[in-house]
């Protein structure tokens, strides 16, 4: 996506986070989604903390999915191992992540 601003000058948009719930992928997964939805749908490419953050990533659609869960909540064991199948499957999408 380009953007021209008032200052005449044209930007390249290579991100856009979407909160909106109205947003939903081709396998409806969205805002609110769990992560159960997203593990039967998509292949996860991994998961990682940012900025305190638990995010999600699934590579083929280019999207990290923010979950719904403070850093503090995050189960031990997937601190020490990285498992993702340690995250249990009711946590929600917060966040979309399009780059």
């Amino acid at each position: 996506i380009k953007v021209e601003f008032s200052s005449g000058k044209i930007k390249l948009v290579s991100k856009i986070r979407i909160y909106d719930d109205k947003f939903k992928t081709d396998k409806q997964v969205g805002v609110k989604s769990t992560l159960g939805e997203l593990r039967n749908h998509y292949s996860l490419s991994g998961i990682q903390i940012v900025n305190n953050s638990l995010y999600v990533s699934v590579r083929s659609m280019k999207m990290l999915l923010e979950m719904d869960v403070d850093k503090d909540n995050i189960s031990d064991e997937w601190l020490s191992t990285g498992s993702p199948s340690a995250l249990p499957n009711d946590l929600k999408v917060k966040s979309i992540l399009l780059y």
